[in-house]
């Protein structure tokens, strides 16, 4: 039932997903995955307390995956709350300090709260880490074009594009599957079990929630500063 449910979540059939979640969560109370997944699908369908709820749990029973503490400060994001999710995106930060993705979460709300100057630092130490991430470029231009700095902003958008034709060229190049990898589901309650399979899990295994994927979600690559995860 829990891979219906994530097949579901993907497709984007949340009420359907939301249910299989519930049922499957009746059995499985402390099941890390599917909470992971079911509070997303919370904050797809705009049930913001509830996707905290989860993530919360998840936190408490598993303090030591950065990816929770960022999509609990992703809900607080969608909340408005946008102070609130600096915390859990900075503990993130500690848990994954060479992960480029944490500091463009970071960057991308330090916008939001006008902190101009912390949110250019996040997406230089991003590119830094990942020359080649196409979105931390992208926004980095948008924060200079912010300042005035048009020539600046015109230079990273210029890089940001190729890149970004560059990766869905060779996406285009590579077989059918490529792309997709094994998902070995999480099938032990034991926590300690389920932690040793979940860092596989989160950080490799689903597609759709690779940092890069998710982060296209978070903020999309069209110079504009609307989310749509």
């Amino acid at each position: 039932m829990l891979a219906l449910a994530i097949q579901a979540l993907q497709e984007e059939a949340f009420e359907k997903a939301l249910t299989l979640f519930n049922r499957f969560l009746d059995d499985n109370p402390d099941h890390l995955e599917g909470l992971y997944h079911r509070a997303i699908t919370f904050r797809k369908l705009k049930n913001y307390g509830r996707s905290l709820d989860d993530l919360d749990k998840i936190i408490r029973l598993a303090p030591d995956f950065a990816d929770f503490y960022c999509e609990r400060g992703i809900t607080y994001f969608h909340m408005q709350e946008f102070q609130t999710a600096i915390p859990d995106m900075n503990k993130a930060l500690d848990l994954e300090p060479e992960n480029p993705y944490r500091y463009s979460s970071r960057a991308y709300i330090r916008a939001r709260l006008g902190d101009t100057k912390g949110a250019i630092e996040d997406y230089q130490q991003a590119i830094a880490l990942d020359p080649e991430d196409a979105v931390a470029r992208n926004n980095l231009g948008m924060l200079e074009e912010r300042l005035g700095n048009l020539k600046k902003a015109r230079d990273y958008y210029k890089i940001a594009d190729e890149l970004d034709k560059m990766q869905l060229t060779e996406k285009s190049a590579k077989p059918n599957g490529y792309h997709r990898r094994e998902n070995k589901a999480i099938r032990e309650n034991n926590l300690p079990e389920q932690k040793n399979l979940l860092q596989q899990y989160l950080g490799i295994i689903i597609e759709v929630f690779t940092s890069r994927q998710a982060f296209r979600q978070f903020i999309q690559f069209n110079k504009s500063l609307f989310e749509k995860r």
